[in-house]
This record gives structure tokens, sequence and C-alpha cells, in this order.
């Protein structure tokens, strides 16, 4: 019997949806199905809708099940990282899909643990690779790049717990900033794209801070924020790892510099090395402009959000000490921008984002 979804409303719920890669929210401990997209149930031969309360063991081999549980045993042995394994379902027809599953710890839903899945296919990777290796369709690998950044991203949030408009916001800041650069000639309109699309991986590293820390309500002691502070290392090791195994690692180029350094400040009293001046990044320069606006401009359990006028004031103070003094003046330029899409809703923020991909394909 199908179980009623839970009422709650997650991260990247539009892009969970229609994600190209199966993805699924389970209960690690029941192995309950809370909910799956499209291409989950697709993987599986059956409709998404049918497979919530029911669990993924139903549609295992009966010879992968060990090594499953091992696969799930040794992710919560190491829950900053994600785990991989290949494994095979078993179709309505008796027939056999072999795929590969790539778990994630996710915070604990009605006090129980719970994991993230997503799985692709064998035909999925051999047909993304070929459209890769003749260069052919370049708006579809573009299209991929998007899937696979928002999949990462959406992996962060859950754990997070933080809005999915955080994410539209910053993206679309970053870009509006690059995009209005004196210098930016250099940058094609692919490359921003990119760029804006790495900078959804920012907080990627808080996957491997403690509950505890994570989501605690209030301020953080000092001890506390030292530990937090560790997710820009732990996020640019993740995709420095990730960059490793990829033929295509300088897709990630960008995403590691913006996960490592957009805590850095101007004048060199910032984490976690403390770089000063044009030896920060310049898309980690632009990132921390960008996340700042918008988290003092967001509501969070030890303040009330700032209005534009005083999120612009204290940007504009900073310049110089927290600040690129030449990005700030680039971001006074546009504060009108920042103030419209600070206040789109979410349906308008998917809306903007689709725009902006489709301009990041005219190249």
């Amino acid at each position: 019997m199908q179980a009623k979804r839970k009422n709650h409303d997650p991260v990247g719920e539009t892009a969970f949806r229609a994600a190209p890669f199966g993805m699924a929210i389970i209960d690690s401990t029941s192995g309950e199905i809370h909910e799956a997209n499209a291409a989950y149930g697709s993987i599986l031969g059956r409709d998404s809708d049918t497979i919530a309360g029911t669990r993924w063991m139903d549609y295992t081999c009966l010879d992968d099940l060990k090594g499953d549980f091992d696969c799930i045993a040794s992710l919560y042995r190491n829950p900053e990282r994600s785990a991989v394994r290949d494994k095979r379902y078993v179709m309505p027809d008796g027939t056999v899909c072999p795929v590969r599953i790539t778990l994630a710890i996710l915070p604990p839903r009605d006090g129980r643990p719970t994991h993230l899945a997503m799985a692709t296919t064998q035909a999925n990777f051999d047909q993304s690779l070929l459209a890769i290796e003749r260069r052919e369709f370049r708006a579809d690998l573009l299209k991929l790049q998007e899937s696979f950044f928002t999949a990462m991203a959406i992996v962060s949030e859950f754990r997070n717990r933080e809005t999915g408009e955080h994410l539209l916001r910053t993206k679309a800041f970053v870009r509006l900033l690059f995009e209005n650069l004196p210098y930016a000639t250099p940058f094609s309109a692919r490359a921003i794209g990119l760029i804006a699309n790495s900078a959804m991986l920012h907080d990627i590293g808080k996957i491997g801070i403690p509950d505890n820390v994570l989501l605690k309500p209030g301020r953080l002691t000092p001890d506390e924020f030292e530990i937090m502070k560790t997710h820009t290392t732990l996020g640019g090791d993740a995709i420095r790892e990730t960059r490793k195994h990829t033929s295509h690692g300088s897709t990630f180029m960008f995403a590691e510099e913006i996960a490592e350094s957009h805590h850095e400040r101007w004048d060199g009293t910032g984490y976690p090395r403390g770089l000063v001046g044009n030896d920060i990044p310049l898309v980690a320069r632009i990132m921390s402009i960008a996340d700042v606006y918008d988290a003092l401009r967001s509501t969070r359990s030890y303040k009330e959000p700032f209005c534009h006028e005083e999120a612009t004031r204290i940007i504009r103070e900073s310049a110089g000490t927290h600040f690129d003094p030449e990005l700030v003046k680039v971001f006074l330029r546009l504060e009108k921008s920042f103030e419209k899409i600070a206040t789109l809703e979410k349906k308008s923020l998917n809306e903007f984002d689709t725009i902006s991909l489709q301009d990041s394909l005219l190249f």
C-alpha cells in the first residue's frame, strides 16, 4: 500500500523532481522510500508515485543486498563523504537493470536516519560520453553540467536545511556581477554560465559539518564556529577529489575556488588561508559579495532580515576590508538589480534561472 508522503518543503524541490538522474529520499533503517523523482521511477520501470512507501530492497537483486547494506554502513561511518556502489535492480518483467548508486546522508526525518540515493544507468552514461566525445549538441552538454551541479547542490541544501531560493539568488547575483565587470570581455557567455552554476556549490562542504553545529538554532560558540569554518576546506577537498575522477575536471575548477575561498577577506582576515587582495580568486571575491548580501537580506535563527538599504550600506562600508573595493563599485552600480532579484518569488527565480541558462548557450 502506498504511504502518504510526509509534508515538508525540501530545498531544490523543483530541481529534485526534474533532475535527469534518478533521485530518492530513503529511510536508512527501514529502507522505506519517502519519495522519488520521475527519473528514479523510470530506472525501476515503475511510476515514481507508486514507489513512495515501498522499500528499495523490494527492487534489488537478492545477491546484491549484502553489498548494499555494507555500503550504507560505510556511509554512516564516514558521513562527510558520499558512497558509490554498482548494483542491479529487478524490472517488473523479471529482467535486471545495472545501475550506479551514489548515497549521501540527509538530516534525520521524524527522528529517523535518512539518506539520498542518486541512480544512473550505463545507457545514460554512454549517451553522455558519446555526446562529449563527438563535441556535438553543446547545448545538451551544458544542460547536463547544469543538472549535475544542481544535483550536488541539492545534496548540500538538504543537509543544510536552508532555502532553495538561496541557491538561485546567489547564482543570479554572481552572474549579474560577472556580466557587468569592466574587464569581463575575456569571459564568454559560456564561461560565465559555468561560473554561475559553480556558485551553487559554495557550501557543499557543509555536508561534513556535525548536526549539532550545522543545525544549531542561534549563534555558534567560538569552538563551534571553528568547526563551521572547516566547511570551506571540506568543500574544496571534495571538489578536488571529484576532479581527479573525471576527464573533464576543468569543469569543476571554478567550483573548487568558490567553495574553498568564498570566506576569504580582502584585508587577509578571512579563512581558511588568510589570503589577501588579488591572491583571492576572482570568482571567490564575487561569490563573497553575493553570499553576504543574500545572508543580510535573509532571516536567520539569530537575526531578522535587513532591508536592501541597510545591506547595501554594510557592503559599501566593507569595501577594502571584507570585499574587493573595485567589485563593490560594480555592486553599487547594480544595487537596484540586486534588490529586484532579492524580492523574486521562487517561481520567478526558476524562470530567471532558465533564461540565464538559455543565455549561456549563446556561444
